[in-house]
């Protein structure tokens, strides 16, 4: 039998106990302040994120000329050869509509063939935006697969107008996309790879 004294004394304390519980879970999980800032579709938003060149909190950074190791030492428009399992990532998820299954195809039997990947270098890493390519190989176990290295500061090719909102500069494409996702990622992406579609066979 329950004591009505002891449950009017107890009740307050296991309520606040509750509220401070879930403030503790969602400190926790909340996705980092600043991947709030780019939130948005609207590129305005990524760009005004972007102030943020060379500000460490964001880490999208100009090292160009730099000279640490895998975070740095190559310069604009090089093409270097890359290994996926240590890319950043821009997206959760990539490959839809049969992609990854005719690149599954194809690098099972031709290994990786094709254009060189778009790389992003910031303080924390190469961050990709390219993904079912990068994912696809990193899949199959390929280790090295080629990627052309841009500064965030360096213009988008008027080609690409268009597919990252309004970016007009590789970190911007960069930032837009992690933006866009559910949950949004940090400007300088993920170490975790996007999940790919399950093999049809």
């Amino acid at each position: 039998m329950t004591n009505p004294a002891l449950s009017r004394w107890l009740l307050p304390w296991l309520m606040l106990l509750t509220v401070c519980l879930g403030a503790l879970h969602w400190a926790k999980t909340a996705p980092p302040a600043n991947s709030f800032l780019a939130a948005e579709s609207s590129t305005a938003q990524a760009r005004n994120a972007l102030p943020l060149l060379g500000n460490p909190d964001f880490g999208l950074k100009d090292v160009s000329g730099a000279s640490v190791g895998a975070k740095g030492g190559t310069t604009a428009g090089e093409v270097i050869n890359v290994n996926p399992a240590e890319l950043r990532w821009t997206q959760t998820t990539a490959g839809g509509g049969g992609r990854a299954d005719v690149l599954r195809e194809s690098i099972g039997s031709k290994g990786y063939v094709g254009d060189p990947i778009d790389v992003v270098r910031t303080v924390d890493g190469l961050v990709t935006v390219d993904h079912t390519r990068a994912a696809v190989a990193l899949e199959q176990g390929i280790t090295s697969i080629p990627a052309t290295v841009h500064l965030p500061t360096d213009l988008l090719p008027a080609s690409m107008a268009g597919r990252f909102g309004n970016a007009t500069t590789w970190g911007e494409a960069a930032a837009y996309r992690a933006a866009n996702q559910r949950p949004p990622l940090p400007p300088t992406g993920t170490p975790n790879p996007p999940k790919l579609p399950t093999p049809k066979n």
